[in-house]
């Protein structure tokens, strides 16, 4: 699973959040947010791409639907996508679109999502 946050800077040196499955004890997943100056260091990274990966593993039991709890640990965390990779997701800096869901998205044929040249889903 991909917790995918926007980046920034904290004096304290991270931001954290919790994720956990059904009744599994929460993950703690911590941000980088310590800048050093460099042009290539994680955090400088993450703000030009406007995005930093917070992934952890979750196990599912048994098949059916779950509950994916999300924690706040520390203050200000902006959450922009959840992704849950079941297998055989393509790597990419990006989110893949929104999967298919019989309630929250009924008809995936009228999703908004611009395609993107180069992408592999595009």
């Amino acid at each position: 699973m991909t917790v995918f946050r926007l980046p920034s800077l904290d004096e304290r040196g991270k931001r954290r959040l919790a994720v956990a499955l059904d009744d599994q004890p929460p993950t703690v997943l911590s941000g980088q947010a310590i800048a050093t100056g460099n042009r290539g260091d994680a955090w400088a990274r993450n703000v030009e791409e406007g995005i930093e990966k917070l992934t952890a593993r979750v196990t599912v039991a048994e098949p059916g639907e779950h509950v994916l709890r999300v924690f706040m640990v520390d203050p200000a965390m902006a959450v922009d996508q959840i992704v849950v990779d079941t297998g055989g997701l393509p790597t990419s800096r990006r989110a893949p679109p929104e999967s298919y869901h019989r309630v929250f998205n009924p008809d995936p044929a009228n999703m908004s999502m611009p395609a993107v040249p180069g992408l592999p889903w595009a």
